[in-house]
């Protein structure tokens, strides 16, 4: 039988107590093959050699410094703080390189935490002022955050924590000047119990086949990032890194979420065949991509892309998409810090439309609520059947009329149409309707031009 999720992994150490399944004979131990189930959140097989991430763990022995040594450990801090953003601003610019600027936002709202004078002065203070180190007040200040954000009742509250997890890991690596790793051997699948954004960036350059984790879900940046990098993901492991030993034989589906230990012969071939036909279905699917799509019958259909970045309408063509049918929006906000203002969705929606041209364009409105909610004071005990969408939207009528008034000026080519998120009355879309009208006539009024 399968073990289950969260079952630790056994197996593969030998000095470890072995599964039933395995033999031990003498000093020579056989060990079976064994399956774990986790949660796929990127898709893809990955067969090769476990790679074992381990975080570097220091040892402080220091509890207190003495009133001579305070300034020093101050400037100390400081210059970790300057080195982590460095680092950042490196993995911001391969993020842009590789994925684009929508992705390379995560990384910049993590500049924008270690730019904070209130954090940076917060903790400078208290090093002053109870003559304690800095990894002490670092792990206590950012452990704090991480524990607030991460017992939030919001999904994306709970997201950020991890930014606080991965900032204060780096100051504290660069606290005792050790480089970061960013290279391991080549075709592995590596194995950790957290990743965070910037260790998928770093490391997806040794071609790495495959990620696990012990944490993290299919909304997580984490597994964004490695979808958009077509590396295959399972999450959700539970202690599975904890026994993982580098150059172990495995196997992942990104798909189903199942992990192999020890594959026998036939398991490897298997899931080579699966390898196969998975890259035969994509090599047929991208040679028939571009051909009208008709039923049997003769029967025309238009397929249209449903897509998060605009770094995604690079591939429009190759897939035969006649146009973008679902741009989400909210992901203009993905960093999670701020609403874009008008001139900055202005100009995104406008490249957009251009690229896409003649082929519709279509926007949807801010959906934020339920586990899409930037900021809420109001708790629900469903809130993705209660304020969220369209409700928000109104509520709040600059969001909204900021992101229409961007919309009607990107307009110029006559392609963009919008979609209203999580609508439950006519009066509802007539309220839109009526807006668009108002600052579709102002905008005319201002500009003279017409949207």
């Amino acid at each position: 039988m399968p073990e289950k999720k969260k079952t630790p992994l056994k197996g593969v150490l030998p000095s470890k107590k072995q599964s039933r399944s395995n033999q031990t004979t003498g000093d020579h131990v056989t060990l079976h093959e064994t399956t774990f189930n986790g949660t796929g959140t990127s898709r893809g097989i990955a067969i090769g050699e476990c790679y074992a991430y381990e975080k570097e763990q220091y040892e402080h022995e220091i509890t207190s410094i003495d009133n001579d040594n305070i300034e020093a450990e101050i400037s100390r801090f400081i210059e970790a703080v300057h080195r982590s953003e460095k680092e950042l601003k490196k993995i911001e610019r391969v993020t842009t390189r590789k994925l684009g600027k929508g992705y390379a936002n995560i990384f910049q709202a993590q500049i924008m935490m270690l730019q904070d004078p209130v954090l940076i002065d917060t903790i400078s203070l208290r090093i002053r002022s109870e003559m304690i180190p800095a990894h002490l007040v670092i792990e206590e200040e950012f452990g704090n955050y991480h524990e607030k954000y991460k017992s939030s009742d919001d999904v994306v509250f709970q997201e950020r924590a991890d930014d606080f997890f991965d900032i204060k890991n780096r100051i504290l690596r660069n606290l005792h000047v050790r480089k970061m790793l960013s290279w391991i051997p080549e075709g592995t699948i590596v194995v950790s119990d957290h990743f965070c954004p910037g260790d998928i960036i770093l490391l997806s350059r040794s071609n790495v086949k495959g990620f696990l984790s012990d944490s993290g879900g299919k909304t997580s940046h984490i597994s964004l990032i490695c979808k958009s990098l077509n590396i295959p993901m399972v999450a959700g492991l539970g202690n599975f890194s904890q026994n993982a030993v580098s150059g172990t034989k495995m196997i992942i589906d990104g798909s189903s979420g199942t992990v192999i230990i020890h594959p026998e012969e036939k398991t490897i071939h298997l899931y080579q065949e699966k390898q196969e036909a998975e890259r035969q279905s994509n090599a047929d699917a991208s040679r028939t991509a571009t051909l009208p799509a008709c039923t049997k019958c003769g029967v025309r259909i238009n397929f249209f892309s449903n897509i998060d970045f605009k770094e995604e309408l690079q591939g429009l063509n190759e897939t035969g998409s006649e146009g973008v049918g679902l741009f989400r929006s909210e992901n203009l906000f993905i960093d999670g810090t701020k609403v874009p203002g008008e001139s900055e969705q202005y100009h995104y929606y406008k490249e957009m439309s251009e690229t896409v041209a003649p082929q519709p364009f279509v926007v949807r409105l801010f959906d934020i609520g339920g586990d899409k909610l930037i900021y809420s004071p109001i708790r629900e005990p469903n809130p993705n059947l209660g304020w969220r969408g369209i409700r928000i939207l109104i509520d709040v009528p600059e969001i909204l009329e900021n992101q229409l008034r961007a919309v009607i000026r990107a307009n110029a080519l006559g392609n963009i149409h919008i979609l209203i998120p999580m609508i439950t009355s006519l009066d509802e879309i007539l309220t839109i309707c009526s807006i668009v009208d108002r600052l579709h006539g102002e905008i005319i009024e201002q500009t003279g031009i017409a949207g």
